[in-house]
């Protein structure tokens, strides 16, 4: 009996240390994996320029005109051209303001339909492990 006993025993614990390096290079892979995908989302975020062309031309243009104005244009001009360059400026910085929390706002959107796929995952699998115990 000891003799099968202690055989047992040998087999569960070999068993178990695969079981356990076969998990641990599950769990090495996934993190491999998302790091790499961390780094792919960082380097495309990084890419795309925060403004396009047409609102950097019209920013510099802004502060150009801003700035050289009262070197050439009389003083009631001014008082009129500046204040008016600066509200195209914050307009321009709504609209981006605008279109990030947009995009922040899709990202969430993804991100939840996300997590009842996963979500859904796991009813599957508690269902499976349910059929798996009365059997």
């Amino acid at each position: 009996y000891n003799l099968l006993d202690s055989f047992a025993k040998l087999l569960v614990q070999q068993v178990r240390s695969a079981d356990d390096d076969s998990d641990e290079r599950k769990v090495s892979v996934a993190l491999r994996r998302m790091e790499r995908d961390m780094s792919m989302l960082d380097t495309a975020a990084g890419e795309t320029p925060q403004l396009n062309a047409v609102e950097s031309v019209i920013l510099s243009a802004t502060v150009l005109i801003a700035f050289g104005s009262p070197y050439l244009l009389s003083a009631k001009v001014v008082e009129v051209l500046v204040p008016s360059m600066a509200a195209l400026s914050a307009a321009i910085g709504f609209s981006a303001e605008y279109l990030g929390k947009v995009a922040v706002s899709r990202g969430k959107e993804v991100a939840a339909a996300t997590l009842m796929a996963a979500a859904e995952a796991e009813l599957y699998l508690a269902q499976a492990e349910r059929s798996k115990a009365i059997i």
